[in-house]
């Protein structure tokens, strides 16, 4: 009777402490599990704020980009309708000159035939005027059927600039020009040349086009005739 009860205390003894190892075991392996799975959803989580960050850091930046583009397209359609219109350009003035011969000669009737015309005022005295008349003479060659140039020399600019020395100088010089005095600063006065050379460049139409203050440049000269003939 003792040794059955032995026994069945042993058997007993046995089945509790595998279960109790049965216990642990499971216990321990859904625990790593767990563990395990709540790790690679940290890593899937963080890889995909990752991914959605940089995402919306391009759209951001997208969206930056098209409010800019529409700021810009605003702001011009604003300019567009604030900016102020360009005055009218005022009337060629009807300026008095001289021809070689002393004759009176008036701006408007030479321009009455609708032929474009660069008007040069210039001196003898003036360094950058000197410089520029050999192009002058080789565009008034060859253009003269289609542009009119009047070098209008700026006579008593200084007190020695008159017509003779204006003369003597192109002679000199071999310049063969369509020359033109201005005896009282009527040119001078009416086209604002408050420095030599000025350039005047006048349409078809008898209008100004172009005012150019400064010594002009063969490169400068062709703008001027592409934009009369263009």
């Amino acid at each position: 009777m003792n040794m059955k009860r032995l026994v069945l205390l042993m058997t007993g003894l046995i089945v509790l402490l595998g279960g109790s190892y049965w216990f642990y075991t499971t216990q321990t392996t859904s625990t790593n599990d767990v563990a395990v799975e709540t790790s690679e959803s940290k890593t899937m989580v963080g890889s995909e704020s990752t991914i959605e960050s940089s995402s919306l850091s391009s759209k951001s930046s997208d969206i930056a980009e098209i409010e800019s583009n529409t700021a810009l397209e605003s702001n011009s359609e604003v300019a567009k309708e604030t900016a102020p219109e360009l005055p009218e350009q005022p009337p060629t003035p009807n300026i008095e000159m001289l021809t070689e011969e002393g004759e009176t000669v008036y701006l408007k009737d030479l321009l009455a035939d609708g032929q474009p015309t660069i008007i040069n005022i210039w001196a003898s005295w003036c360094p950058p005027c000197k410089e520029e008349m050999p192009l002058f003479e080789e565009y008034a060659e060859k253009y003269s059927e289609d542009i009119r140039f009047i070098m209008l020399n700026a006579t008593q600019s200084r007190p020695t600039e008159t017509q003779e020395v204006a003369l003597n100088y192109l002679e000199e010089e071999g310049l063969n020009l369509p020359v033109y005095f201005d005896i009282d600063f009527n040119s001078q006065i009416a086209f604002g040349a408050r420095s030599l050379p000025t350039t005047v460049v006048i349409d078809e139409n008898g209008d100004v086009i172009i005012y150019y203050p400064g010594q002009v440049t063969e490169a400068t000269m062709d703008q001027f005739i592409n934009y009369i003939i263009q």
